[in-house]
């Protein structure tokens, strides 16, 4: 068992105490724990436990908004491709059909990408960014004038947020392990 493991009983025993060289140590021993699987001096602190359990519980609702703010970005920008696709099909008297394609394909890709963020919410959302990555580099050897366009800015945000999210709770996971 390493430390970090130990830490979350010794976090919420009444018997701890602590060192400013090693932290939380056990107020018995003077040192930091050291047992395999339990403590067998191990008395939990009712006020201690409670309180984790409430910053556990608010790490995880953060962590959940967080990946929500990735998913919608990513079904924002779905919705956008589709819209874009739809316009470009009824709208424009001479559509290019490539065009057309690409946008419904980005926006099935990111209906997809949201779906799958369920699953994988952090490998979702940096995918998500690295697909628009790529449309942004086609779209500059393409057009370059396109990426100036309004609704690029738009996805530009959408995407940097999603990456944010990403990011985010990736740290947050790591922090909470």
């Amino acid at each position: 068992m390493k430390r970090k493991e130990r830490l979350k009983y010794c976090t919420i025993c009444q018997l701890r105490n602590f060192n400013p060289k090693h932290g939380t140590i056990c107020s018995l021993t003077g040192e930091p724990a050291s047992f395999e699987v339990t403590c067998p001096d191990f008395i939990q602190d009712e006020k201690a436990y409670i309180s984790e359990q409430e910053a556990e519980q608010e790490r995880e609702s953060d962590i959940r908004k967080t990946i929500n703010y990735g998913r919608y970005n990513l079904l924002l920008i779905g919705t956008v491709f589709l819209a874009l696709g739809l316009v470009e099909i009824f709208v424009v008297d001479d559509y290019s059909p490539l065009n057309t394609l690409s946008f419904l394909a980005l926006s099935i890709t990111n209906f997809t990408l949201a779906l799958w963020s369920y699953e994988e919410p952090v490998k979702a959302n940096i995918v998500g960014l690295i697909l628009f990555i790529a449309l942004l580099l086609t779209e500059l050897i393409m057009d370059p004038a396109e990426l100036l366009d309004g609704f690029a800015f738009g996805g530009y945000f959408s995407v940097i947020c999603a990456f944010i999210a990403a990011i985010t709770v990736s740290i947050s996971q790591k922090k909470g392990e």
